[in-house]
């Protein structure tokens, strides 16, 4: 076996482009699951297996139907809250200068924040987000 590692122009250029335009991935080690599903099931996959690290993928929910806003509450039990936005950047070639970039991506970081009435909350939870 090996460990599963990809760096963030791999999670952005191949599994998440990919994804997104129906390419076919063959053995794809990125569960779906919803994040900010009610009931959390993203957490017994931490919980089942005591691994610290899992890559997901989810669909983003917007605040209003017509909005471009997205609704980041998890239930009842919390939501996530941003902490910063990277862009991500494809050198062709290798070549490391800015005039070179090419933008293909950004990271978002966001920190799970549980509701008082969440009993249930046993660890801090840290999102990384990608998106094209």
């Amino acid at each position: 076996g090996f460990k599963f590692s990809p760096r963030e122009i791999e999670l952005i250029g191949y599994f998440l482009f990919r994804k997104v335009y129906s390419k076919e991935i063959i053995n794809d080690p990125i569960m779906e699951f919803d994040v900010y599903e009610e009931n959390q099931l993203w957490r017994s996959v931490f919980d089942a297996t005591g691994k610290k690290e899992f890559y997901f993928y989810t669909q983003l929910k917007k605040k209003t139907k017509n909005g471009s806003r997205v609704d980041r509450t998890a239930g009842a039990c919390g939501t996530w809250k941003s902490q910063k936005d990277n862009p991500i950047y494809y050198y062709p070639g290798g070549d490391t200068s800015l005039s070179n970039r090419n933008h293909i991506g950004s990271k978002r970081v966001f920190s799970f924040i549980p509701n008082n009435i969440n009993p249930n909350h046993n660890g801090r939870f840290v999102m990384h987000e990608f998106r094209l």
